[in-house]
């Protein structure tokens, strides 16, 4: 009979509590919980971003000439070259293992090594979540005060509070989206699943925990640079601080964890400025080709006057033109400001928004936005949930 029993179905919340809390604790019981050097837990603090962020906590996305399709049998998976290269060979050594008979051949769990999902394109994801972001704009946000944006400015204008209203739970720049939870460690590149299965059954994790090659596979991730994720042992992410992986990186020329992420990952803030532009801009005229004019009814002097107000058809060019680059900056500050939480107060906020138009007459915009970009990620060590809040609160705790 399965220990852990632990599904979203169960509808009671206190008893779904106890399960997962079960699964925590006594799915790996070496270490207090933790289970050994193989076993890596995502959900712990920053590791919730792995992947995602680089070794200052800069949001990062791996280049796509560097994503390389693995030989499973799929080409359809596919991760970072260092990463495909390991996981290749760790294929073969399981395959040679249980050609050999060192390893059971009948194992309904962990016998035939299949990949069911790698790399998942960041970019890709992002646009779907914001066709979702922005049909809540026109359907829910705006339904009722529709008539009053009628401008490309008013249409923006009034973006800004729906993002205030949102945030930060669904953030709207690529940068605030990459590095929250509707992201995940499939857009790194590094990790792979060789299940399939849902996540949130834990009798299917421990069917797989007690099959009798898990020791076996433990051991094969560990010699190939790779952890197993605590919450779902059918994926693997590659370590990036193994020394097994070495031989794989550094056959790219990338000699350590700084090497991996400075060249062969971009830092995704350069992105959020133009996909955002983009996104409005088309989501504007989408706006126009369903509603190019609204009727306005005015009485005066007991007499009905309805006048049609015209929305304008634009080129993409000629909406870039209404907005100068100092908008954006302030657009930007504004963004940032209320998905990240409001870390600052309104005068820092301001100050930076000076500060990145400054930059911007000596440089260009996108030193500006690196500017911006930068406090906020100064800020991220301190955050909440994060091992230094963490560390903060226990140190508390020990001396009341």
């Amino acid at each position: 009979m399965a220990k852990f029993k632990g599904k979203n179905k169960i509808n009671s919340v206190i008893k779904l509590a106890f399960e997962r809390n079960s699964y925590e604790f006594k799915a790996f019981p070496m270490n207090s919980g933790l289970g050994d050097i193989q076993i890596k837990d995502l959900s712990f603090a920053e590791r919730v971003m792995y992947g995602r962020t680089d070794t200052n906590l800069d949001v990062v996305l791996p280049m796509q000439q560097f994503i390389k399709p693995v030989n499973a049998g799929n080409d359809s998976v596919s991760l970072m070259n260092f990463a495909a290269d390991a996981f290749n060979d760790f294929k073969a050594t399981f395959q040679r293992c249980l050609n050999g008979g060192n390893i059971r051949p009948d194992d309904p769990t962990l016998s035939v090594i299949q990949a069911f999902r790698g790399y998942q394109n960041p970019k890709t994801n992002y646009e779907n979540y914001m066709e979702d972001v922005i049909q809540s704009y026109h359907n829910v946000f705006i339904k009722d005060t529709r008539t009053k944006i009628i401008t490309p400015k008013d249409y923006v204008e009034e973006f800004k509070n729906y993002i205030k209203r949102m945030s930060p739970e669904f953030p709207v720049s690529f940068t605030g989206w990459h590095r929250s939870k509707h992201s995940s460690v499939f857009s790194s590149g590094l990790a792979i699943d060789i299940g399939g299965l849902p996540m949130d059954d834990d009798e299917l994790k421990e069917r797989m925990i007690n099959s009798p090659n898990f020791e076996f596979y433990k051991n094969a991730a560990l010699n190939h640079g790779f952890s197993i994720v605590k919450n779902s042992p059918w994926i693997m992410v590659c370590d990036l601080g193994s020394p097994a992986l070495t031989i794989y990186h550094e056959k790219y020329n990338l000699s350590s964890k700084k090497d991996i992420f400075s060249l062969q990952f971009d830092k995704s803030y350069i992105y959020d400025i133009e996909y955002i532009k983009l996104i409005l801009y088309n989501n504007y005229t989408i706006l126009y080709n369903r509603y190019n004019y609204e009727k306005r009814i005015e009485v005066c002097n007991k007499k009905v006057n309805v006048t049609n107000i015209f929305r304008k058809d634009l080129s993409f060019e000629k909406f870039n033109s209404i907005f100068d680059d100092s908008y954006w900056i302030d657009f930007y500050t504004i963004m940032r400001h209320y998905e990240e939480g409001e870390r600052f107060s309104e005068t820092d906020r301001q100050l930076f928004s000076r500060n990145g138009r400054k930059l911007k007459k000596t440089f260009d915009i996108q030193r500006a936005i690196g500017y911006i970009n930068e406090q906020h990620r100064s800020v991220y060590k301190s955050k909440p949930g994060g091992v230094n809040d963490i560390i903060k609160k226990r140190i508390a705790k020990k001396s009341k």
